[in-house]
């Protein structure tokens, strides 16, 4: 039972989420020329990686368009860092589902 528990959790739950987020920012990643797979990297690991961001790029005293950039940089270097932390917890689980 122990093992279900662990598995749904730690690798389908995540990989759902995944999966949910593709199919709602499909229009974000794909174009008449095909996948950006950098971009699919990005949104599908945005809410993965926002939790694990220790520092945000604080935008003081800028202007808009300064301040629209910077907080961009945040999003998508919460993605680039989600995308290895989703990878991370899915080999996790599965070691852990395997083990226990």
């Amino acid at each position: 039972m122990r093992k279900v528990v662990i598995l749904v959790t730690e690798v389908v739950l995540p990989i759902a989420v995944a999966i949910i987020l593709a199919a709602v920012f499909r229009t974000v990643y794909v174009s008449e020329d095909g996948c950006n797979f950098l971009w699919l990297w990005i949104v599908v690991g945005f809410p993965f990686g926002i939790t694990k961001m220790g520092h945000f790029l604080v935008p003081v005293r800028h202007d808009l368009a300064s301040t629209i950039g910077i907080w961009f940089l945040n999003v998508m270097f919460a993605g680039l860092i989600g995308g290895v932390v989703l990878v991370w917890r899915v080999i996790k689980g599965i070691v852990r589902c395997l083990i226990a």
